[in-house]
């Protein structure tokens, strides 16, 4: 396995210039890349064996720190850490990679940025899976629907909330506890795994 660092545009005029650190193998004649997503205080360690695993089975796979974690740079402003600027993060690393599109894997806070990719940027996902982390439409209209049951868990959950930005602004559609429908325009094949780590 092999790290590496990617330069990454300032996205503040007071911002110097991101430096985010990533781990990769790359296989002779990859057959497709997979980028793994860490959760909230992991970082790129967390999804060791699945780059042993995938790179194995003829996969380019990639697992950056995302900005903020381990090695990668942490900008002070809490305005850089704002999703339009994680999903940048990604989408550079794959470009940078070589690649048009790719497999997205998030978990937990990843699983988040793996959401916003899918909506966004369908036309660069290959199949984004998430591992829990909630789609926050349905995180949303949870809370709403029994907000004081839920308290506890939105307390411990902020950083959902920071994703959310508000509750009353829901682009996608929940349509049961265990399938969540992304708009009609999304194409992207949506794959959910909530359990403990596999």
């Amino acid at each position: 396995m092999q790290q590496s660092f990617l330069s990454i545009s300032p996205s503040a005029a007071n911002e110097k210039v991101l430096r985010i650190h990533y781990m990769e193998e790359k296989p002779e004649n990859a057959k497709e890349l997979i980028i793994f997503l860490h959760g909230f205080s992991q970082f790129w360690y967390a999804w060791k064996p699945y780059l042993e695993y995938f790179s194995n089975k003829g996969f380019h796979v990639v697992a950056p720190d995302m900005r903020g974690f381990n090695d990668s740079d942490k900008p002070d402003a809490t305005a850089s850490y704002d999703m339009k600027y994680l999903m940048s993060d990604i989408l550079e690393l794959m470009h940078h990679c070589g690649y048009s599109k790719a497999i997205i894997i998030g978990h937990d806070w990843g699983g988040s940025v793996v959401w916003e990719l899918a909506e966004h940027h369908p036309e660069k996902i290959e199949a984004a899976i998430v591992v829990n982390s909630p789609h926050r439409g349905a995180y949303a209209a949870n809370i709403r629907k029994k907000p004081l049951l839920n308290l506890s868990q939105t307390l411990r959950s902020r950083r959902m909330l920071l994703v959310m930005k508000t509750l009353s602004v829901i682009r996608w559609h929940y349509k049961s506890p265990v399938l969540l429908q992304a708009r009609s325009t999304t194409t992207v094949p949506i794959h959910l795994v909530n359990s403990a780590w596999v």
